[in-house]
C-alpha cells in the first residue's frame, strides 16, 4: 500500500470481506448473453459471448467480516529486538548462512545467539567456528575458548595442542587418523 508523502497521520485502513453468490459476469451471461458464431460441443465451447441490454437482477453483496485499525505516522525506529526465546532461530539461521558460504552473514546471527543469551555456549562457539573457516584462528580463539568449563565441554578439541603455523589442526588429524587406520586393522584381521 503506497501512503503519499504529505499524508498527516493517524490514518485508517478499513479491510473487508465481501460475498456475493455469483459473479456479476455470470449473472450478465445467465440472463442477457447471447452467444455469437463458433464452434461448440460437449468437450469445448469457443463461441464468443456478448451480452444484449435486458434487464440483469441485482444480486446480493453481503459483508461477512470487516475491521478497521489506525495508524500513526511518523519517525520510525527498527531495532532488532532479541529475545531468549529466538536463540535457536538465530542459531539455525547462522548455521545456514555459513552452509552457504556466507560467513559474515553467519557471524552476524552467532552474535544474535549471543545477545539473546550469553550463557548459551553453542553461540560463542559457532562465531569461532565461522572465525575459523574465515582463516582467522587467533580472532577466533577467545571466542572457542569463552565457554570452555566442564558443564560444557563440547567446545574441546577445537584447538587441540596449537602449532604455531598449523593451528594444531595437522598434528590433531594425524593423531585422530592413526587412531581410525588402528580401528579399522582391528577390524579387517578379524
Amino acid at each position: 500500500m503506497t501512503i503519499p508523502k504529505d499524508a498527516v497521520g493517524p490514518i485508517t485502513i478499513e479491510a473487508k470481506l465481501n460475498y456475493r453468490k455469483f459473479s456479476n459476469y455470470l449473472t450478465r451471461f445467465a440472463f442477457a448473453g447471447v452467444a455469437k458464431t463458433g464452434q461448440a460441443g460437449i468437450s469445448f465451447d469457443s463461441r464468443e459471448y456478448s451480452f444484449d441490454s435486458k434487464p440483469v437482477p441485482n444480486i446480493p453483496i453481503v459483508t461477512v467480516a470487516k475491521t478497521s485499525v489506525q495508524v500513526a505516522l511518523g519517525e520510525t525506529n527498527w531495532t532488532p529486538t532479541i529475545k531468549k526465546a529466538d536463540r535457536e532461530r538465530w542459531n539455525d539461521w547462522g548455521i545456514g548462512m555459513l552452509l552457504q558460504g556466507d560467513i559474515r552473514g553467519a557471524e552476524y546471527a552467532f552474535h544474535r545467539v549471543t545477545e539473546a543469551e550469553p550463557g548459551y555456549a553453542d553461540g560463542w562457539l559457532n562465531i569461532g567456528r565461522a572465525l575459523i573457516q574465515e582463516g582467522e584462528t587467533d580472532a577466533a580463539r577467545p571466542y572457542v575458548e569463552r565457554p570452555a568449563t566442564p558443564a560444557r565441554p563440547r567446545t574441546r578439541g577445537v584447538f587441540p595442542r596449537h602449532d604455531t603455523k598449523s593451528g594444531g589442526r595437522l598434528r590433531w588429524r594425524c593423531k585422530n587418523l592413526r587412531a581410525t587406520i588402528a580401528q579399522y586393522r582391528a577390524i579387517a584381521s578379524c
